[in-house]
């Protein structure tokens, strides 16, 4: 459940808790196999500078689990690469790229 609160400057809430939001940082999705943290990184380049490209590895397979995270110096520019990568194709797989989020629980 979704419920926006305050007059300005609303704030997402999920079940009474916040979510942080870094605009900043991407979710990406849907990655296959062969994709790597170079291959991301060269993916989302061509919107600005990244600070970051990471891919959380499964240590029993020692594979990624098919997402990474991207971190955009400039909002700007990760709102960018989310309005032109999300839902496109990368290595065969169509991608899911919205703003990451913070693990609360």
């Amino acid at each position: 459940l979704l419920a926006w609160s305050g007059s300005s400057g609303s704030k997402r809430k999920l079940l009474g808790q916040p979510m942080a939001v870094n605009k900043r940082i991407l979710y990406v999705g849907g990655l296959a196999d062969e994709v790597t943290e170079a291959v991301l990184q060269a993916a989302f380049i061509p919107f600005g500078e990244l600070a970051e490209v990471t891919m959380p590895m499964d240590h029993t397979t020692q594979r990624h689990r098919g997402f990474g995270f991207v971190r955009f110096e400039e909002v700007e520019d990760a709102e960018a690469a989310m309005d032109n990568m999300h839902c496109s194709e990368l290595y065969g797989r169509v991608l899911t790229v919205n703003p990451a989020r913070a693990l609360t629980g």
